[in-house]
């Protein structure tokens, strides 16, 4: 098992997830040509149906829905990897592997139920007998809408133009409501309540309240530290090295213009990521951070 703990700790929450689906597309490829004409029936067992009465008759799809892919719609596949791996990272770097997990596993097992029950409750959505949920779509849409609330600042480079991470996430779910016919199907819907959802435990969590601590588990390795649990060690080390009046660093740590340099830096690493610093940016940082 420890090529497993060495994948978990290299790759994280999402780089689990991106397997398991890249795995799963693999088999259903295999399954096609294996059960031929049974394949449709198949493939409507283990998506997610939006009608609470067929979701009792088959309880698992709620678990294998997202690991559903069309075996001729590979662009989707690769389409929802991009972005499972864009922002599910983006969100890793600031809050740690640990909430990432909670917030994929919220999304892909808890988002659902609620999908349902607006799909349910709502008059403009189809739910016919081929109305089932399938893919990372709705994961995905989940994890745009907690991206661009933890930091809407952050900025792309596309071409020449740095573009803050808000406007990228709001164009993707735009150009994906429209081929999904906006809130007339489920995946529509899920482009609206997805970023909903993302939005609301991000808010939880930055008012002291992690809604996804329950399904955070301990096989995932918290290899980062929140954004503000960080600077604050990392000023609170500057001080120690103060108070210590430890020779040669005490002149560096004390000095006024590092202490604003610091502040300077972690503001940007809020707004752009800690890639956003040039190499400089990210030596100085090293240096006043170090003990």
């Amino acid at each position: 098992m420890q090529w497993y703990k060495r994948f978990l700790e290299k790759y994280g929450a999402v780089g689990l997830t991106m397997s398991l689906a890249a795995i799963a597309y693999i088999a259903v490829i295999l399954l096609q040509g294996i059960l031929a004409d049974g394949f449709n029936d198949f493939y409507n067992r283990v998506t997610l149906p939006m009608k609470f009465g067929e979701v009792v008759q088959q309880p698992w799809s709620l678990f294998t829905y997202w690991l559903a892919a069309h075996p001729f719609a590979i662009w989707i596949l690769v389409i929802d990897m991009v972005l499972l791996y864009t922002f599910g990272s983006i969100i890793n770097a600031l809050l740690g592997d640990r909430f990432t997990q909670g917030l994929i596993l919220f999304s892909l097992i808890i988002a659902p139920i609620f999908l349902m029950l607006v799909a349910n409750v709502l008059p403009t959505v189809e739910l016919t007998e081929n109305a089932h949920l399938f893919g990372l779509h709705l994961l995905n849409c989940t994890l745009i809408g907690a991206a661009i609330t933890l930091a809407p600042r952050y900025e792309f480079q596309i071409i020449r133009w740095r573009v803050p991470l808000v406007y990228v996430g709001i164009t993707i779910l735009v150009f994906a409501a429209i081929p999904y016919r906006a809130i007339w199907t489920v995946h529509g819907l899920a482009t609206f309540l997805g970023p909903l959802i993302g939005f609301g435990i991000l808010r939880f969590k930055q008012n002291g309240t992690d809604v996804t601590r329950w399904l955070q588990l301990s096989i995932f390795p918290d290899k980062s530290v929140p954004t503000a649990v960080r600077d604050e060690r990392i000023r609170v080390r500057v001080r120690e090295r103060a108070e210590r009046k430890e020779p040669v660093t005490i002149k560096k740590a004390a000095r006024p213009s590092d202490a604003d340099e610091l502040d300077r830096l972690l503001d940007k690493i809020n707004e752009v990521g800690y890639d956003g610093l040039s190499k400089k940016e990210k030596e100085t940082l090293d240096r006043l951070s170090k003990d």
